[in-house]
């Protein structure tokens, strides 16, 4: 009996010697046929949540939201989203507009580099509008609203009104690209004059 399982074995690692991977290098070609701008009009999504959604819901969810002026197309591989659009500036919207809540998901979406596979492309940083409470109103400066948006992740962007004053509603308002696989910080402590502290 021993004898047979040893032999089993050796056939068993046989097997698996001659179930090699080729050691040279694949090259290809890039396809002259299509144009590097094609990826540029597709979306690359993943939804964040901790239950499977409908997909005919999720679809007629971002039909509605979306509206693309072209059309859209919408794929699956595996966990991520592919959205196909026709035009450039439908992009441009849905990617201005981020971010998406879809069925009281998270929609985490980025553009479809050229050379990268799509589970290469990166989807753990996503774009959120943060507010900023607990500020006297001279603290509410374009300089001062960079330097908490560093401290949050990327600042991308700093809400100002019609006059570019910023904080006209009591808080500052900024557009932060946060890595949504990390605990969001829920304040910081400012230092004010006379060595006293408070929360932000």
């Amino acid at each position: 009996m021993q004898g047979h399982n040893l032999q089993d074995i050796n056939e068993l690692i046989d097997k698996t010697n001659r179930l090699k991977c080729s050691l040279e290098p694949l090259i290809l070609e890039l396809d002259p046929d299509i144009p590097d701008p094609i990826h540029n009009l597709i979306l690359v999504g993943k939804i964040i949540n901790d239950k499977p959604l409908n997909k005919a819901g999720v679809k007629n969810t971002v039909l509605k939201a979306w509206n693309p002026s072209s059309g859209l197309k919408i794929s699956e591989i595996e966990d991520r989203l592919l959205f196909t659009f026709k035009t450039s500036q439908d992009v441009q919207h849905v990617l201005d507009r981020r971010p998406w809540s879809i069925m009281g998901a998270h929609l985490a979406l980025q553009p479809w580099p050229p050379d990268k596979t799509i589970h290469e492309v990166s989807l753990q940083y996503s774009p959120f509008w943060v507010r900023i409470y607990g500020l006297p109103p001279n603290k509410m400066t374009k300089k001062n609203a960079k330097i908490i948006g560093s401290r949050i992740e990327n600042l991308l962007e700093i809400e100002e009104d019609s006059q570019g004053r910023i904080g006209g509603r009591g808080f500052m308002r900024l557009k932060v690209d946060v890595n949504i696989e990390s605990n969001f910080p829920k304040g910081l402590i400012l230092k004010r004059e006379g060595d006293t502290e408070s929360w932000v």
